[in-house]
C-alpha cells in the first residue's frame, strides 16, 4: 500500500470513528478505536479525550469486558498509562 494509500485510510478510518461517536458518544468500542488510532498518528491529545472518556466509561469493568474483549480492555489499560506518561499527567 503506497504512502497516500495508507494516509487515505487512515483519514476515512478517523471520519467513520467520528460518525459513529458523534451518533453514539458512549459507544465503548469507538472511544476505544479513536484513541488507539490518534495516539499510533501522534495526536495524543486527542488520544487522551478519548481513552479518559473510555476509562469513565470503563468504571463497570465487565461492561467493556463483554464490548472489547480481554485482549484489547489490557490494551486500553496500557495505552491509557502511555498516553497520561507522555503528556505527564496523572
Amino acid at each position: 500500500m503506497s504512502k497516500r494509500a495508507e494516509l487515505e485510510n487512515i483519514d476515512n478510518t478517523i471520519r467513520y470513528l467520528r460518525n459513529a461517536i458523534s451518533l453514539e458518544p458512549l459507544s465503548i468500542s469507538a472511544n476505544y478505536e479513536m484513541a488507539n488510532l490518534q495516539y499510533r498518528i501522534g495526536n495524543l491529545d486527542l488520544a487522551h479525550r478519548h481513552i479518559k472518556r473510555l476509562r469513565k466509561l470503563c468504571l463497570a469493568e465487565m461492561l467493556c469486558l463483554n464490548e472489547l474483549g480481554q485482549k484489547k480492555l489490557e490494551h486500553a489499560k496500557e495505552l491509557y498509562g502511555k498516553i497520561n506518561n507522555l503528556l505527564s499527567i496523572d
